[in-house]
Parts: structure tokens; C-alpha cells; sequence
């Protein structure tokens, strides 16, 4: 309440004293507030080595959203650890089991690449899928780009922009760049266009996109 001002007035400060307290005694979501604080210097000052304990106590509590994040830490060597591609595939695979979308799309990057696992295309499409199928964008643009060039599938450049199609209309700008690459490419014509708008319109008409995970405010 505090950390959003329902209520009472924002205090972010205050609000860290109370994720501190439920942390202290084990919950783990206010174990992943805190370490969230703690990274940002949102009502404290900024400490990454506390942080990073205390997102590896939720995260090892089952805390998804502290799962993904130390997936992400990892994965990118920020927030003041080395780069371990096997420790952001242990955490990202943690996170996708519960149904992180999210996490899915990074777990299939490392598989597309062969960072932190074995390199295996089949299982990369498998979690683009997956994590698309719930609305992630990124994972839409992935899954699109893997039928643009047949990869780990069959070529299919009508699926291509159906994903693409459903990427950028989130905003993102992969799936921007993917439909400006192809008719750059003068892969698509406009019936083919056409084709891959409409079902993506069809798409959307049945389906509904998971909610995405989101950090404390």
C-alpha cells in the first residue's frame, strides 16, 4: 500500500520497512519486493549484493517473478554478476514451469543458441511457441522468424506474418522489423500480405493474451 500510495501516502521508505519485516520472516513475494527495492534504490539505497540475496531466497522459495529475474541477471551478467548462461538456464527453466511466458522465450534463446544448454532447435520452437501462444511478443517475433527461414519447422512465410503481425502490434519491435524485412525481401506479395493479416486478425479474435509478469510499483 505504501510502496503505491494506496490509501496512504506513497513512502517508498516506508514501504521497504514492511517488505523488510514480512522478508525477515520468510514470505517470499516480499522477499522478491525487497530485493526488487534493493536494485533499484527505490527507498533504499542501492545494494546488488542484497539484493541478489534476497531475489535467490525467493526465487529458491518458488517465486516466479524472483526466478525470472535472477534468469535475466544471470543471462546478461547485470546487477553485479558474471554472465552464467547455466545458472540463466537453470533459473529461466524454474520460471517456465510455473508458466512464465517470459521466461519461456528466454529459456528457447538459449536453446536456439546453445548458451547454458545443449543447442537444440526443436526445443527452442517448442517455448517460442508456448510463450507466444500466451501473448509474449518477443516470443511472437521469435516463433515468426523461425517459420520465415524454416527454421526447427517448416517454411511458412503466411505463419510468419500472422506472428509477426501479433508481435508488432504489442509495440514490439521485432515483430516490426520482421514484417519490414519481408517486404523489403520482396518475399510476400499483398494477396500473401493480406493472408497472413487476416489470420492474425482471426487470432486475436479467439484468443486472449496471458498477463505478463510486471515488477512492483
Amino acid at each position: 500500500m505504501y510502496s503505491n500510495g494506496i490509501g496512504v501516502p506513497k513512502d517508498e521508505a516506508e514501504a521497504v520497512r514492511w517488505f523488510r519485516k514480512a522478508a525477515d520472516l520468510g514470505d517470499r513475494v516480499a522477499q522478491y519486493n525487497l530485493a526488487w527495492c534493493l536494485a533499484k534504490g527505490k527507498g533504499v539505497a542501492p545494494d546488488l549484493d542484497e539484493a541478489r540475496r534476497w531475489y535467490t531466497a525467493a526465487a529458491e522459495a518458488g517465486q516466479v517473478d524472483a526466478q525470472l529475474a535472477l534468469g535475466f541477471m544471470y543471462n546478461l551478467g547485470r546487477e553485479g554478476v558474471e554472465r552464467d548462461y547455466a545458472l540463466a538456464a537453470k533459473w529461466f527453466r524454474l520460471a517456465a514451469q510455473q508458466g512464465s511466458a517470459t521466461a519461456q522465450n528466454g529459456l528457447g534463446v538459449l536453446y536456439e543458441d546453445g548458451f547454458g544448454v545443449k543447442k537444440d532447435i526443436v526445443e527452442a520452437v517448442r517455448l517460442y511457441r508456448i510463450a507466444a501462444e500466451q501473448g509474449e511478443p518477443r516470443a511472437q517475433a521469435n516463433l515468426a522468424r523461425m517459420y520465415e527461414t524454416g527454421t526447427g519447422l517448416p517454411k511458412d512465410i503466411s505463419k510468419a506474418i500472422l506472428w509477426y503481425t501479433l508481435s508488432a502490434d504489442q509495440g514490439e519491435v521485432m515483430g516490426r522489423k520482421g514484417i519490414e524485412g519481408l517486404v523489403g525481401s520482396r518475399q510476400i506479395t499483398p494477396e500473401r500480405m493480406a493472408e497472413g493479416k487476416r489470420m492474425a486478425g482471426e487470432y486475436r479474435a479467439v484468443h486472449q493474451p496471458a498477463k505478463r509478469t510486471v515488477e512492483p510499483r
